[in-house]
């Protein structure tokens, strides 16, 4: 015959074994919760992010500017301008970082990125000088 004592502890063994899997199940549900919204949260960044566009354009012209900001401690501000054409006939001036403008000249021709509307890139690995640039 089984004693009380033994189905007491039978029973409570039974009792912890099952608190553990409650335990461990809703861990394992919020773990997939988090999961699942951090997933979500990236898609819709990713869904948010501007559209490059890339269109073939030529360099009409470049311009430079330079001034001195500041009374105490003065600094050289500088600014770089390239207006390009369009293959759709359209003019579009950008500021342009100074190393992209030191490497491209008049008349070059190549791949015109923006990203909302702000100069990205200007080229394609094939840039070559237009001669008869206008």
């Amino acid at each position: 015959m089984i004693s009380t004592e033994t189905v007491l502890t039978a029973a409570l063994v039974g009792g912890v074994m099952a608190s553990i899997a409650f335990v461990a199940y809703q861990a394992v549900k919020e773990a997939r919760i988090k999961r699942n919204k951090a997933l979500y949260e990236l898609t819709r960044e990713l869904e948010n992010q501007p559209t490059p566009v890339a269109v073939n354009a030529v360099v009409l012209s470049k311009s430079f500017k330079s001034r001195v900001e500041g009374t105490r401690s003065p600094r050289q501000v500088s600014e770089y301008t390239v207006t390009f054409r369009t293959e759709d006939g359209e003019t579009a001036e950008y500021a342009v970082p100074q190393e992209i403008f030191m490497t491209i000249e008049e008349g070059q021709e190549s791949t015109l990125v923006t990203i909302d509307g702000q100069f990205f890139d200007f080229s394609d690995g094939e840039d070559t000088p237009k001669e008869d640039a206008e």
